[in-house]
């Protein structure tokens, strides 16, 4: 899980720029300047649009982009908990078929994910829009647009969702 670490009113130092901290807020109507913070809060970063965090370790070959496509099933919880809860992180969705095509509209590969979700594609650099399979019982195929330079690789998730969020 991403997390951020906030600094609270009531600390000091300087601002990125090197000057000093902004004054301490007064809450309307108390006359005083907010507590000072005890210690730093650590907020969660994740969100129904976000979770989970994922990232790659694939690598390209030379000369070549790589995607990481990871099909999914999104909204295991009939809405958003309030608190970061991992039993509504998207489950993977294996053995679904995918197609990639260049910003022409032209196929560069098609194929299904492994039993994990994943599958790997090398490709140019270049746009490209990546779409799975029509499901039943989910909305939609899943689609997203992807841009990818040489020897990077990038981390395509395409979550199926049934709305009941």
């Amino acid at each position: 899980m991403a997390v951020c670490t906030l600094a609270l009113a009531g600390c000091s130092g300087t601002t990125s720029a090197g000057g000093p901290s902004p004054s301490v807020p007064t809450p309307a109507g108390s006359g005083s300047p907010s507590a000072p913070a005890t210690g730093p809060i650590t907020v969660p970063t994740t969100g129904p649009t976000d979770w989970p965090t994922p990232t790659t370790t694939i690598k390209p070959r030379p000369g070549r982009a790589a995607l990481d496509i990871v099909t999914q099933i999104g909204e295991q919880c009939p809405h958003r908990p309030p608190v970061y809860d991992p039993r509504c992180d998207p489950v993977p969705r294996p053995n679904t078929s995918y197609t990639v095509r260049s910003e022409k509209g032209d196929v560069v590969a098609e194929g299904r994910t492994g039993t994990d979700g994943h599958a790997h594609v090398m490709v140019d650099a270049g746009a490209y829009v990546v779409r799975g399979e029509l499901v039943s019982g989910y909305q939609a195929a899943p689609e997203r647009g992807v841009s990818v330079i040489v020897g990077a690789a990038e981390l395509v998730p395409l979550t199926y969702t049934t709305g009941i969020q």
